[in-house]
């Protein structure tokens, strides 16, 4: 619990936002739009990298290996961003990355 005012929700609300934001890449590629979907997926891959919190880096790179890397059939891609997200995980302790 924390007191209205405080800082850490706005914090955890920026958090959030990153990591909702790394399923946007499946849909707009769903949709056709494969530049489009690479550039939001890099886009957001570098904003959970500037925000320098290890557990939303970890979350948004399972989310793109597991919600938008799949639909490119890109299966070496996908390894490389799962040994990334395991590394994370394993120097911060985050263990639901994990899994």
């Amino acid at each position: 619990y924390t007191e209205q005012g405080s800082k850490p929700p706005i914090v955890n609300g920026v958090f959030s936002t990153i990591v909702a934001m790394s399923l946007w890449p499946a849909a707009i590629l769903i949709r056709g739009d494969i530049e489009g979907s690479q550039a939001v997926c890099n886009e957001v891959t570098l904003l959970a990298e500037a925000c320098d919190h290890p557990p939303t880096l970890c979350s948004v790179l399972a989310n793109v290996c597991s919600e938008y890397l799949p639909f490119l059939g890109d299966a070496e891609g996908c390894a490389s961003v799962a040994q990334r997200a395991f590394d994370i995980s394993s120097m911060y302790d985050i263990g639901h990355c994990r899994a």
